[in-house]
């Protein structure tokens, strides 16, 4: 469906003053509130001033914000918030898409620590991705105990496909990272089939840090009128606590000089990006060789070494790790503060979701790309000016204000 209460260039200034509000303004229910001062949380971020008050209206959503703002949370709080089992008892009523692994994994987490204090809830939640049996879930499914199902779009419409999987009494439809889950058309013809199987009335909520038009043409056709949309300009997407260099670095340099920023950087965790699988898996093994403790992570990894690597580095465990852009959306590392682009990316859209990964919930971090080539410094052009930003050359690695990039973690 078409349109929105959106004006201007698309972007809708909502609730714009948000300075002091209080998660216990937003009016979600006593459980949800307890667990959020029991997780350490008081203030919620702008997004989610935002946002969750059209949630908890039942109003369809098409939100973007930068990256490590507290997208996922604006969804889970509010589901915690407005669902309830008894309403349809052995029926899954929220639906979560995403478009990995380790994303799904994450947000099913999130719905674990902030459903503590529902118990009927918190023993409903299920996640469903490729690389574990799906005899297995479908077993889950048949006990009709599930409320909240997360998973990767494959996996689920594989349970669907096996009519072990019910959407006659969903109520809310959740899509993370949509303009990268509706990109593909296969992606998007699996998906309408799954929202032809929803009750009419239910709620669609998407999110994404980066809003195409292409994007936001598919999106609409999955939601209803009148939709809100919450969105910034490309200058404010970049997280502000990131600082940005670039190093003149010819491929025949790399290695070198990737090994002196790991032995000179003073980070706490840092992820490599490189353009292939290849390239990873040789890199990770360089590094090794080298003395370093590292690991490649890449799409192709068996399911239980991606979650193997994807545990250890979130407990802090490992500290470094070598990956595709596989790894570059959605997924939290709190101690990542130094990102390297050891192969530039091939879209300002990749540099902004690679960056996401260090800087998380407004502390400081460095992302440091190497350029080479000619068509690097095009890359590197481009994203200066979408992002209104500018990344300054350094000469060596004595130039850059340590104590400023990674004094918070």
């Amino acid at each position: 469906m078409s349109g929105s209460r959106e004006t201007g260039a698309g972007r809708v200034p909502l609730m714009a003053d948000t300075t002091g509000t209080r998660f216990s303004d937003l009016g979600l229910k006593k459980e949800v509130q307890e667990a959020i001062r029991a997780n350490g949380f008081e203030s919620p971020s702008d997004i989610q001033t935002k946002a969750i008050p059209y949630a908890l209206e039942h109003m369809d959503l098409l939100c973007q914000a930068k990256s490590g703002k507290g997208k996922t949370a604006v969804f889970v709080l509010s589901v915690l918030h407005m669902i309830n089992p008894d309403d349809a008892p052995g029926k899954i009523q929220a639906l979560v898409l995403c478009n990995t692994h380790e994303l799904a994994t994450q947000i099913t987490q999130e719905f674990e620590r902030f459903s503590k204090g529902l118990p009927a809830v918190h023993d409903g939640i299920l996640c469903t991705v490729g690389g574990v049996s799906v005899n297995a879930h479908v077993k889950t499914l048949e006990k009709r105990t599930t409320t909240i199902l997360v998973g990767t779009v494959g996996r689920v419409y594989d349970l669907f496909e096996r009519k072990a999987l019910a959407l006659d009494s969903l109520k809310h439809f959740i899509v993370d990272e949509f303009d990268t889950v509706l990109k593909e058309e296969a992606c998007r013809a699996k998906i309408s089939k799954l929202a032809e199987a929803m009750p009419k009335e239910h709620q669609t909520m998407l999110f994404t840090a980066t809003l195409t038009e292409e994007a936001k043409q598919h999106a609409t056709a999955l939601l209803r009128d009148p939709y809100e949309t919450i969105a910034v300009d490309d200058n404010e997407l970049v997280l502000t606590g990131l600082i940005q260099h670039y190093m003149a670095a010819p491929e025949e340099k790399k290695l070198s000089l990737l090994t002196d920023c790991l032995n000179t950087l003073h980070y706490t965790q840092a992820v490599v990006f490189a353009s292939a699988t290849h390239r990873a898996a040789a890199l990770a093994k360089y590094l090794r060789d080298q003395g370093h403790q590292c690991d490649a992570f890449y799409s192709r990894l068996p399911g239980k070494k991606r979650d193997l690597l994807y545990k250890s580095f979130k407990n802090r465990d490992a500290r470094l790790l070598v990956a595709t852009d596989v790894f570059q959306r959605g997924v939290d590392f709190e101690g990542v503060n130094l990102v390297i682009n050891f192969d530039m990316p091939d879209s300002s859209d990749s540099y902004l979701h690679r960056a996401g990964r260090a800087g998380r919930f407004e502390t400081s971090g460095l992302v440091l790309s190497f350029v080479g080539s000619d068509e690097d410094r095009q890359q590197l052009e481009e994203i200066q000016k979408r992002f209104m930003v500018d990344m300054t050359e350094v000469q060596n690695l004595s130039a850059i204000d340590q104590k400023q990039c990674f004094s918070n973690k």
